[in-house]
């Protein structure tokens, strides 16, 4: 078992495309590096809490296709409970960034959080690096429950409503999320399985991406040679002591 994250920067794009096929080539090499730095500062630094971040970054914004709502945003005008008080403020707050953030009161949260005026300049959360920070904020300060709590207990029913509003689309969120599991869990099996093979004093493992008795018998054999608790897990203190060796 992996109870944290194993993964560089250049192992997000061939990580999105394993979780989504569907993802371009451009798109999986422009954000995944910016996804794994938004997942680290918001927390979402577990496999588990990842793939549900994906899952659920992949359906909103159509597998990394779009930052900007589609729709004229007209539907928000008038909305005071987004903060849409002015004439224009629905199309001009409309849903940006890859979780569609919405509406001039969330804009401006956004926007103190991060450090400049979203609400003079709505357009930046659909570029990077805000499209993927703006995703990262929601997930851990735009709903009244963070959702890595809700992911450690796998609820997707309930992230796709505190994101959703309800539950669309999830069917594809559940599917996504399966994906986003396998894809996580195969290539975290070979990065520790590499690194294992890297250090020279162990048995040679075959990187198939499978964590299976013999892989966790030698991460048990290196836990106990370094004095961390020999249980197989790699958390990350294991993980920090493996990168060093």
């Amino acid at each position: 078992m992996i109870s944290t994250l194993v993964f560089t920067p250049s192992d997000m794009p061939g990580l999105l495309i394993q979780a989504d096929p569907s993802i371009s080539l451009e798109n999986a090499a422009n954000y995944g590096p910016v996804l794994l730095e938004t997942a680290l500062k918001y927390q979402i630094n577990t496999p588990l809490r990842l793939a549900h971040f994906l899952a659920q970054t992949l359906h909103e914004s159509g597998s990394l296709k779009y930052t900007e709502e589609l729709a004229s945003g007209a539907a928000y005008e008038g909305r005071k409970s987004l903060g849409n008080t002015q004439r224009g403020d629905g199309q001009r707050y409309k849903g940006r960034g890859l979780f569609q953030i919405t509406g001039k009161f969330n804009y401006n949260r956004y926007g103190k959080f991060a450090g400049f005026d979203a609400v003079a300049h709505p357009e930046r959360l659909a570029t990077l690096p805000y499209a993927a920070d703006s995703a990262g904020w929601f997930w851990a300060h735009g709903t009244p429950h963070n959702l890595n709590g809700i992911a450690d207990k796998d609820n997707v029913v309930l992230i796709t409503r505190l994101i959703n509003g309800g539950h669309n689309g999830l069917a594809s969120r559940k599917m996504r999320l399966g994906m986003a599991k396998g894809a996580i869990e195969a290539l975290g099996a070979k990065r520790v399985q590499q690194a294992l093979n890297a250090i020279g004093s162990y048995p040679t493992l075959l990187v198939d991406g499978d964590l299976g008795p013999r892989t966790t018998s030698i991460i048990r054999e290196f836990q106990s040679d370094f004095l961390i608790r020999a249980d197989g897990v790699v958390n990350a203190e294991t993980w920090s002591r493996l990168k060093r060796d």
